[in-house]
């Protein structure tokens, strides 16, 4: 057993980025995305792993306009006070 999962319960795989679906579902590969955007595959890897977690507006607009698709930023509830409205 590895260090990293010695004691812990059973882990739960991490849901999938958005953008690894999208480009799954328009059956193009990392390749092909780094194609149209200019970036690195190994660059745009680590951003559909996660292991970019701090992307900027300008990557995650390449990335989504290489999938024709373009970024949006959505704030949800973080679960209380779900009936609080701005004023």
């Amino acid at each position: 057993m590895s260090k990293s999962t010695q004691g812990e319960g059973p882990s739960e795989a991490p849901a999938a980025w958005p953008g690894l679906v999208l480009r799954e579902a328009a059956r193009l590969t990392l390749a092909d995305v780094s194609a149209r955007t200019g970036m690195a595959v190994e660059s745009l890897s680590r951003l559909e792993t996660g292991a970019q977690t701090n992307p900027t507006w300008k990557t995650l607009g390449l990335y989504a306009a290489a999938l024709g698709r373009r970024p949006r930023l959505e704030v949800e509830s973080a679960g209380q006070d779900d009936d609080t409205e701005c004023k």
